[in-house]
């Protein structure tokens, strides 16, 4: 669930189209007695959507229906979540939003050479949100004769 604070200017309508959910499912969420009452600096539990979205960079030739075809979705669920996009004039470089039926999962995996305990620790402080598992290398190397 995402929190949103209003700002001067805005509307239920312009939110719920920035996160690709219905209006309803924010006044239910919120129990706001009617749709005009908002006022700027008003925090709104917005509801999760349904599909995450992912952003893509239009290039030549993109077309909305082409867009929709590649990425598995159906056209009007683009433009719902782009608000005042002009599927007639994309331009090359403008990045969008596209709703996606597909769950983003990544996994990831750090390597850390053991030192000392301080060092190791503030690394691994560092970056252990970003990382789903860990490993520990150690080598060494001994003197001795190679056989093969």
């Amino acid at each position: 669930m995402d929190v949103h604070v209003v700002q001067s200017g805005e509307n239920l309508w312009k939110i719920s189209n920035r996160y690709g959910v219905t209006i309803q499912s924010i006044i239910e969420l919120n129990g706001l007695p009617s749709a005009t009452s908002i006022v700027p600096g008003l925090a709104l539990y917005i509801p999760n959507t349904l599909q995450p979205l992912r952003y893509y960079r239009i290039q030549a030739g993109d077309q909305i229906w082409k867009l929709a075809q590649r990425f598995i979705i159906d056209a009007s669920s683009i433009l719902a979540v782009n608000p005042g996009l002009d599927p007639n004039q994309l331009l090359i470089g403008q990045i969008i939003r596209i709703p996606s039926p597909i769950k983003f999962e990544i996994s990831t995996l750090g390597f850390i050479v053991p030192s000392s305990a301080s060092t190791v620790y503030s690394i691994l402080d560092s970056v252990a949100g970003q990382l789903t598992y860990g490993a520990i290398v150690a080598y060494s190397f001994t003197r001795g004769r190679l056989r093969l």
